[in-house]
């Protein structure tokens, strides 16, 4: 199975090419008032004619493909907000389907499936004298035919970035990032149990660096992949009781690696058998711009890892469509891209399929590939940003066989 990005997988291939990241804090206590739903600002918004969404040398896309033709994304703009859209082409026409009533920037999401999405703004009110940040959560069951939105009360925080994952439709987690700070401001752990109706604050341990990326697979085990605000390594951490104690997850660092700085994403579990999954990792040596990435495996549900080894050439990107089948656009020493990698066997082996010079050649000498996003061994696509902003619009390429060959579906 696919992984499911919300948007922190879309803002760190999007939002880290605009802004510098920063790291978290090992404390959860700060002061603020406790999340709270404001239930008289529920509604139904219906979408009218969903408008084609139009890229513009200002604005920019970051995709989650869902299927080999429906998919979903975020549109930044540099001026204009954001918005969410969405393809049921395999994305050779993106229509914005956001509610009417978005006001400001995407800072959270997450896409089940094909029909529903579900993501946060932030907005400020100002009763009285005083600003009162607030979320809106809206969420769509029929691809954004039609919106529910609530009022989330954060208390006196702005919010950086939110990390949804939704279980079922009733079960819903969000981490609440704070803007500033964060590396003595976490995040805040809130869910709902009745699909997004009513929300409770999770009381969560005060050493717990919530601020990384967060996912639950059940009602009640969640995963955590944050960084330890002293080394800089990556942590991994689970849940089994809904989030109100955490364990931390050994991942033993190869001994070729030894001494460098770790990152971890999220553990990606087989539909098949869910004691069957893999893990990515980056090993990069403190001030260096080498980047090695890795695989692990486990087939104890998580509770321990093993180094299945290391992915061909330096850094570049990955896609795992599910935990056997995965795709490589790793960098040459001369960062460039001349040979994609796909693996049947979740790391254990990689053939290499050389790139053709069209698109590539030509691409990479004003554009910088960002996503790669692939929904089997033989659909995918490719996202690229041009290297001078503003100069020209975002480009979207997809590939039918595997990646022999390619061809432009959006600009």
């Amino acid at each position: 199975m696919k992984p499911r990005k919300g948007l922190s997988g879309l803002e760190a291939l999007a939002i880290a090419i605009i802004v510098a990241g920063c790291g978290v804090s090992q404390t959860n206590n700060y002061t603020s008032t406790s999340p709270s739903l404001d239930k008289t600002t529920n509604a139904t918004s219906q979408m009218e004619y969903p408008k084609p969404a139009k890229l513009a040398p200002d604005n920019w896309i970051n995709i989650h493909m869902i299927t080999e033709d429906v998919g979903w994304g975020v549109l930044y703009s540099t001026n204009q907000g954001s918005s969410v859209v969405r393809t049921a082409d395999g994305g050779k026409s993106w229509y914005n389907v956001s509610p009417s009533t978005v006001m400001g920037d995407v800072n959270g999401a997450d896409f089940p499936n094909g029909n529903d999405a579900w993501f946060t703004v932030q907005s400020v009110s100002k009763p009285g004298n005083t600003y009162e940040p607030y979320l809106i959560l809206y969420h769509t069951d029929n691809g954004g035919q039609t919106w529910q939105s609530a009022r989330i009360h954060v208390g006196q925080i702005l919010v950086y970035q939110t990390q949804i994952s939704v279980v079922n439709d009733s079960t819903i987690y969000m981490d609440v990032i704070p803007q500033h700070g964060m590396n003595s401001m976490p995040g805040q752990l809130m869910v709902s149990r009745d699909g997004g109706a009513s929300w409770s604050t999770v009381k969560t341990p005060n050493d717990l660096p919530l601020g990384g990326s967060l996912q639950f697979v059940n009602a009640t085990t969640g995963w955590l992949s944050t960084s330890n605000s002293t080394t800089g390594d990556y942590q991994l951490f689970e849940t089994t009781d809904g989030g109100t104690s955490w364990r931390e997850i050994h991942v033993p660092v190869p001994t070729e690696f030894s001494g460098e700085q770790i990152s971890l994403s999220l553990p990606q579990f087989s539909t098949a058998n869910a004691n069957q999954g893999i893990l990515q990792a980056t090993f990069q040596r403190y001030g260096s711009l080498i980047e090695h990435r890795g695989i692990y495996s486990t087939s104890d549900a998580g509770k321990s890892w093993t180094f299945v080894g290391e992915m061909p050439g330096l850094g570049g990107l990955v896609s795992f469509p599910s935990t056997s089948v995965g795709v490589a656009i790793p960098l040459t020493p001369s960062k460039t891209f001349s040979t994609l990698y796909e693996t049947t066997n979740g790391g254990t082996s990689w053939r290499n399929i050389t790139l053709p010079k069209a698109p590539f050649s030509t691409l990479l000498r004003n554009y910088i590939p960002t996503q790669l996003d692939f929904v089997s061994k033989s659909v995918g696509w490719v996202v690229w940003v041009p290297k001078r902003a503003g100069s020209s619009t975002n480009q979207i390429w997809e590939t039918t066989d595997g990646g022999h060959t390619w061809k432009k579906v959006w600009s």
